[in-house]
């Protein structure tokens, strides 16, 4: 959290690293401010700077540290999170200065999380926390605070503190974006959705960019920014005025949503387990639940055995990618069809699982020849943003 992290290694590259994750931050933070369209949301986001985000929900406030990281270098561990530059050091902090308000503390991970039993019982209860985890975020506490923290406030912290992995990756987060507003605005050309983004996203870097340099210190400026919230008169910070992101400043531009799908979509984001993109885009299309539910389980059962074909020989590389292709063309032939007829995803998802026609696919019989595992190679393809469950 840069904003309260003053004095402190980021941990962060220079150059185009930088960059990329400051983007990337603000296509985060995007997506939460879209979460303001919907009943269960924010009614307002705070971008502060880089890595750090403010939920301001009508009963509590949500600080959030996100914490991004390359495919290579392996899963989170619990005692990553809790190390220097981990996370939580960032979150005691906001703790130290927010506790006695009704607010949660969340650290969003882009990846996976270690299956470790210390790593997973934190994941899912941060109150689960061994001994040696606690004598960790208490020392990170007594840091924040400036003295011994109790017992009792490393129990609060961590009764507050939330662990989100899987949030969007910086290779789908565009993608993800460009969905949610596409269906917000379904009357748009993409051409316009894609400039609506763009707008959109120079709003929040200039609310990231707002500069708090009048305020000395990190902690400095979160105390003025939760006077500002908590004030009854307006405006005591300009600079924290500035990085109100509000809904009334979102409905201005963005049109109001009368699509449920689109609407979804958002909640589905802000979720702790955020949809994929398979699940985008049956739910972008109108797919049911079941529906959604039998293609994540096909597309389970059939990626064990497209990894290992791609594993293997060169040759079964290429025969692979061929029955891809004909996948794909079954699959694009059959939803043109079901446009015409004026059938629904639901109905396309039907002829694919019980028409004999897509064995004729796996002329190399990789899958056997069996047809709910060309679907389920088909929801695969779907996931790298192949198929998108409409007529092309």
């Amino acid at each position: 959290m840069t904003g309260l992290s003053e004095g402190l290694p980021s941990g962060e590259p220079s150059g185009a690293n930088t960059f990329a994750r400051y983007r990337y931050q603000a296509k985060l933070t995007l997506i939460y401010w879209l979460g303001t369209l919907t009943d269960d949301g924010p009614t307002v986001v705070y971008a502060e700077h880089i890595e750090d985000v403010l939920l301001e929900y009508s009963d509590r406030l949500v600080f959030i540290q996100v914490k991004t990281r390359a495919v290579t270098a392996g899963n989170w561990t619990a005692d990553a999170m809790c190390s220097d530059g981990g996370g939580v050091d960032s979150l005691a902090r906001a703790y130290a200065v927010a506790n006695d308000l009704p607010c949660t503390f969340e650290l969003n991970l882009e990846g996976p999380t270690s299956s470790s039993s210390g790593t997973a019982e934190f994941v899912e209860d941060c109150t689960k926390a061994g001994p040696t985890l606690r004598t960790k975020i208490r020392d990170l506490l007594t840091g924040a605070l400036g003295r011994d923290a109790t017992g009792g406030e490393v129990e609060d912290f961590l009764s507050r503190l939330r662990i989100r992995p899987h949030i969007p990756s910086q290779r789908d987060i565009d993608n993800k974006c460009i969905r949610i507003l596409g269906e917000l605005a379904p009357g748009l050309p993409i051409g316009d959705v894609i400039k609506l983004f763009g707008d959109l996203l120079q709003i929040v870097e200039g609310a990231q960019d707002a500069s708090h340099d009048s305020i000395v210190g990190g902690i400095a400026f979160l105390e003025a920014q939760l006077t500002y919230l908590l004030a009854e008169e307006s405006s005591l910070e300009e600079v924290v005025a500035c990085k109100r992101l509000s809904r009334d400043l979102l409905v201005a531009r963005v049109p109001m949503p009368d699509q449920p799908r689109a609407l979804l979509l958002i909640e589905r984001s802000l979720r702790a387990r955020p949809a994929t993109a398979l699940e985008e885009k049956l739910i972008a299309a109108g797919a049911s639940d079941q529906v959604i539910r039998r293609a994540r389980d096909l597309r389970a059962m059939s990626e064990l055995r497209r990894l290992e074909l791609l594993a293997g020989p060169t040759s079964r590389g290429s025969q692979l990618e061929d029955v891809c292709s004909r996948v794909l063309i079954h699959a694009e032939s059959r939803a043109q069809l079901c446009e015409a007829n004026g059938e629904t995803v639901n109905d396309l998802f039907a002829h694919l699982t019980i028409e004999q026609s897509i064995q004729d696919s796996d002329q190399a019989s990789l899958f056997n020849r069996d047809r709910l595992a060309l679907v389920g190679l088909l929801c695969c393809l779907s996931d790298e943003c192949r198929f998108g469950w409409r007529a092309p």
